[in-house]
């Protein structure tokens, strides 16, 4: 019985060995997709990150190129050296120069103003006052008369604005007779709407 036993072992050993071992290679290949993204995960401070694209390489020379229109140029006038300093009478003094606003009529510092109220009130002091509040710390561009006269007159405008006609339409500088129209126009609103010099009451 022993002897067939082991009879049995050594013929169940050769069959084992009359077969090809299997390589490592020979397994099967699964393809495998690639990792995905890991979550974002916050920083230190609870902050989630920012994601930035891969950048792209942009060829210049294939892109369309854009018409830029020329710039609208109109008078700008010279800058006024500061500091500006007004006079009694409205007119404006820069360095050696004294300008005269055009088309203004000049301030009349003895000039008194009644209310509704029958009070009189300097009214040339607060206007040469509102002249005074316009140009402080701005900067003021005028453009000169050709004339060489003093006061020389000007015209002057603060971000583009005309300095005159701002202070116009707000009642404390009056045009001219040969102002342009809509400067009179403005002076005429600002007296019917009781502003500045022809305020209901004293400021």
């Amino acid at each position: 019985m022993r002897k067939v036993s082991t009879t049995l072992i050594v013929a169940v050993l050769l069959g084992f060995t009359s077969f090809p071992a299997l390589a490592i290679d020979d397994a099967p290949r699964v393809s495998q997709a690639p990792p995905a993204p890991s979550a974002s995960r916050p920083d230190a401070n609870g902050r989630a990150p920012i994601w930035v694209p891969v950048p792209r390489k942009i060829d210049r020379d294939n892109q369309p190129l854009q018409r830029a229109e020329p710039a609208v140029e109109g008078p700008q006038g010279e800058v006024l050296e500061p500091p500006v300093t007004v006079l009694a009478n409205g007119d404006l003094r820069s360095g050696t120069t004294i300008l005269r606003l055009d088309g203004i009529e000049p301030i009349d510092l003895s000039r008194l103003c009644t209310d509704d109220a029958g009070r009189r009130w300097a009214c040339a002091l607060r206007a040469r006052g509102a002249l005074v509040l316009a140009i402080q710390g701005r900067q003021l561009r005028c453009i000169l008369s050709e004339r060489t006269d003093t006061p020389r007159p000007a015209a002057c405008t603060i971000a583009g604005r005309p300095l005159a006609l701002d202070l116009i339409r707000q009642g404390w500088l009056t045009p001219t007779v040969t102002a342009p129209q809509d400067w009179i126009d403005a002076a005429t609103r600002a007296r019917a709407a009781r502003l500045g010099l022809w305020s209901a009451a004293a400021p």
